[in-house]
């Protein structure tokens, strides 16, 4: 599972491109963070969302992360080579 977090953080706080987004997809990524600092107004969360509906990407929500997952929670030794 491929996710791009803080979406506008690529694009200086805008709003990343649909162009790119849908190119995103095809490289593999299949969540989209929806939520995020950089994305602060609801006409920017609002986009994020629409387009994960419209692609049936994973939406996620404010609950997402709590509790908090820190790295020493997670076990990511299966992953590595």
């Amino acid at each position: 599972m491929c996710i791009l977090g803080h979406p506008s953080a690529c694009v200086d706080g805008n709003l990343l491109p649909g162009s790119t987004m849908n190119r995103s997809i095809k490289f593999g990524v299949s969540i989209f963070e929806c939520y995020t600092p950089h994305s602060r107004d609801e006409e920017s969360r609002t986009y994020y969302v629409d387009f994960c509906r419209f692609h049936d990407a994973f939406t996620p929500d404010h609950t997402l992360a709590d509790p908090p997952i820190t790295l020493d929670l997670t076990d990511m030794e299966d992953l590595l080579p």
